[in-house]
């Protein structure tokens, strides 16, 4: 009777699951490679025989596989691997990602229990190298995703956990949690989880209740970005885009003829980020620089009063085609954008982002310094570094922090487009917004720190 149950209510949740997926207009197909992390400890199965009632390894088991079965994996472009770990990492898929769903299903079947700690830090380092493995990190345009399941808490170098998902997000790797029963600390998976929180942690109040969760975490498995949270569109801010329009986002073709469609994408996730928020002269204010051997304010905070003439103003500016003067752009809105006569707004907070796909190469000895002096003048300042091709450390400088919430590294151009939700839910929060007391908890390892260094 209980497999007959089982069997209805997966017909329900892929019933469900396709209806919603093609109704969805959020979800594309971008290529993915999503790592399951599996809390094989001792708390899983506390009388050591999978076979008792009480053991909930088998349960586990069960939801995995139900998982793989209904996920798309040949027309949504994706690649799975799995690894449980305890005290020890225990790798199950050879440190390889697959498409196979049959030999995920065998995976999954063979998978042993082994009891033990839980080392929730080793695991994500793990699931980190893998993606950083020759054979997978070459594509950037592959969206990296981490899913862990696990029913308690670190208690194997424990004091890593936060700074080993902090490295994963400066990567741009995607984490979810899922946490099960009561036991788990709900605190720690909600700060190892990628932002939003509330669309990357799960929670099932025990492993009985996991297949409640399967619709849920298709969905956005599949999905190529989260939903905007309405809170965002209440918004006041003063956002100065700044975006790198040198030669190098041009694609040079064999025939001598220009490719613009990387300009395109550039100019499309400021598009999407203000079709977002509430654009408008009492609300959120835009202003756009674009800087290749020269910078130039394409507009000001004060030009527009609505999405449409925005966005349509956006569409229509041309590349400039040369050289990398990040450092004259920063000095441009320094002087220039963020100046009142131009319609910055002293009681607003004032927001950057910088997309880039290289690094300083006009002045760029005063590149961080001129980033240093909007910081100190409480300005946020999130980096998008485009390609392979950015240099990191500039990037760092030129970035608030923490760097986790505030950097998004080595994306794409087809991919920038994916990370316009949680860029927005960033720009809309402030980054103290869980401080307790005033203060943020473990430098800057939390979601919440300061922004001036």
């Amino acid at each position: 009777m209980r497999r007959y149950k089982r069997l209805i209510l997966l017909i329900v949740i892929l019933f469900t699951v396709k209806k919603e997926l093609t109704e969805a207009q959020s979800c594309k197909d971008v290529k993915k490679q999503i790592m399951f992390l599996v809390d094989s400890s001792y708390s899983v199965c506390e009388s050591n025989d999978i076979d008792h009632p009480d053991c909930n390894w088998n349960i586990m088991k069960s939801f995995l596989k139900d998982v793989v079965a209904l996920l798309p994996m040949q027309t949504r472009n994706l690649q799975v691997g799995i690894t449980t770990f305890s005290t020890r990492i225990n790798k199950q898929t050879n440190s390889s990602l697959t498409s196979d769903q049959n030999l995920l299903m065998t995976i999954i079947d063979q998978m042993p229990y082994v009891g033990g700690n839980t080392n929730i830090s080793g695991a994500l380092r793990y699931a980190r190298s893998i993606f950083l493995n020759g054979m997978y990190s070459s594509n950037i345009d592959v969206k990296k995703v981490i899913v862990l399941i696990t029913d308690g808490l670190s208690n194997v170098d424990s004091s890593l956990t936060l700074q080993e998902a902090r490295l994963n997000k400066q990567l741009s790797i995607e984490q979810y949690a899922i946490g099960v029963t009561k036991y788990m600390n709900e605190d720690e998976l909600q700060d190892l989880v990628s932002d939003p929180v509330s669309y990357h942690y799960l929670n099932a109040s025990d492993f009985s209740h996991l297949n409640l969760l399967i619709n849920e975490l298709l969905q956005r498995l599949t999905c190529s970005q989260p939903p905007l949270p309405e809170p965002c569109r209440d918004t006041r801010s003063d956002i100065a885009f700044v975006l790198d329009s040198s030669g190098s986002i041009i694609i040079q073709h064999s025939d001598n003829s220009r490719d613009l469609s990387n300009w395109v994408l550039v100019k499309n996730v400021v598009i999407n980020v203000a079709k977002n928020l509430n654009i408008g002269l009492s609300q959120t204010r835009i202003s756009l620089i674009t800087f290749s051997h020269i910078a130039r304010v394409e507009f000001y905070l004060k030009d527009f009063n609505d999405f449409e003439s925005l966005a349509a103003n956006i569409s229509k500016i041309d590349i400039i085609g040369s050289e990398t003067n990040t450092s004259g752009a920063l000095r441009l809105m320094n002087d220039v954008v963020f100046n009142v006569k131009n319609g910055d707004r002293p009681d607003v907070p004032n927001v950057a982002i910088v997309m880039t796909d290289g690094q300083s190469n006009v002045n760029y000895t005063g590149t961080v310094p001129e980033a240093t002096r909007a910081k100190n003048s409480n300005t946020r300042i999130f980096v998008i570094g485009l390609t392979d091709e950015i240099y990191y450390k500039e990037l760092q400088g030129i970035a608030s922090l923490p760097w986790e919430t505030h950097l998004f590294n080595r994306t794409s151009f087809s991919l920038a487009d994916t990370i316009v939700s949680n860029l927005v839910w960033n720009v809309c929060h402030s980054p103290c917004t869980h401080v307790e007391n005033g203060s943020c908890n473990n430098g800057s390892i939390t979601r919440c720190c300061q922004t001036r260094n």
